[in-house]
């Protein structure tokens, strides 16, 4: 599992013994309980990580995939993970089996809707006059919007495809799934 963002200098120290630097605080805590939900020999990655992998520019040589949103400790928010392969053993992917966590709230794109789906458009009525009034509330509003329909569509089998400004696009591989 990797996480990134040592939140103090107090969480690195030297094994003067190993010549190995050691973490502690809460990144060695998400690492550690990404690792636990990981599948033999896959690399889970948090949010913060995908970010700076992209900033990076290491797409030459990963193949990073959204897994979906995962909570992975009681209690905890959910977060999304990526798994990351170098290019490679892109066809490992195939092979690896769920992540292991204490909860889904979101698919990844290995289970997102192919062949035929049913695509379809939510939008948040009134969210462009509350942005216009109060961003932050907008913002806030938005994330509730977003969080809740992220945990009702992966009930009924939704995949979502975007969100933004109270928009969002989600398909299903079943017209009467979407109707519902």
């Amino acid at each position: 599992g990797m996480a990134s963002g040592v939140e103090s200098s107090a969480d690195v120290t030297l094994n003067e013994a190993a010549l190995r630097m050691m973490y502690t605080g809460p990144c060695q805590v998400a690492a550690k309980a990404m690792q636990e939900c990981a599948a033999g020999a896959m690399i889970l990655a948090a949010a913060s990580t995908f970010t700076l992998a992209a900033e990076e520019q290491l797409s030459a040589e990963l193949l990073a995939l959204h897994m979906g949103s995962h909570c992975l400790d009681e209690g905890d928010r959910a977060d999304p993970l990526y798994q990351l392969l170098p290019k490679p053993l892109v066809w490992r992917a195939a092979h690896f089996g769920p992540v292991r966590s204490v909860r889904t709230t979101s698919w990844g794109c290995l289970q997102a809707p192919w062949g035929d789906a049913a695509v379809c458009f939510m939008h948040a009525v009134g969210y462009s006059l509350l942005e216009a009034t109060d961003k932050q509330l907008a913002r806030a509003s938005a994330a509730v919007y977003q969080g809740t329909a992220q945990e009702l569509l992966y009930q009924a089998g939704g995949y979502m495809l975007e969100s933004a400004d109270g928009l969002l696009l989600v398909a299903f591989n079943r017209p009467a799934r979407a109707a519902r």
